[in-house]
C-alpha cells in the first residue's frame, strides 16, 4: 500500500507510513533559513531555533492528508527570560502544506516576541 502524502509504503514497524512525511520535510527545511537543527526519532521531528523549539509528531494518516501534532517552547531573547509552551493540530496533504504551517508559526512566534514590552531595569547601588 503506497502512502497518500509520501507515496512511500506502510511503516513495517509500526504499520503506518507517517515517518516518511516527517524524513520528507526534514529535506525540505532549507527553505526555513533560521533552522539551527533538525532530528527525527520515529514518528517524531525535532525542529530548533534560536528563540524556539518545535516537535512535531505524525499522528493520524487519512487517505491524501497527514495530522501532525505540534508542541513549541518559545524563549525570549536576553535580558528577558520568558518562556511559553503552546499546542496545536493541523492537517496537511504534502510537504509543502508542512513547511508553510512552520512558516506561520514562526512569524505568529516573531510577532509575539515582538509586541512584548521591554522589562523594567531596577539597579542598585
Amino acid at each position: 500500500m503506497t502512502h497518500p502524502t509520501s507515496g512511500h509504503g506502510v511503516d513495517q514497524v509500526t504499520g503506518r507510513g507517517d515517518e516518511h512525511v516527517l524524513v520528507a520535510l526534514s529535506r525540505e527545511l532549507d527553505r526555513v533559513v533560521d533552522v539551527k537543527e533538525v532530528s527525527l526519532d520515529g514518528d517524531r521531528m525535532w525542529i530548533l531555533f534560536d528563540n524556539a523549539d518545535f516537535v512535531l509528531r505524525a499522528v493520524a494518516a487519512a487517505p491524501g492528508t497527514l495530522e501532525v501534532q505540534w508542541t513549541a517552547a518559545v524563549r525570549e531573547t536576553p535580558p528577558n527570560l520568558g518562556t511559553w509552551w503552546t499546542d496545536w493540530r493541523s492537517r496537511h496533504a504534502s510537504t509543502d502544506d508542512l513547511v508553510a504551517e512552520l512558516l506561520r508559526a514562526r512569524s505568529r512566534i516573531s510577532r509575539m516576541l515582538d509586541d512584548q514590552p521591554p522589562r523594567l531595569t531596577i539597579r542598585l547601588g
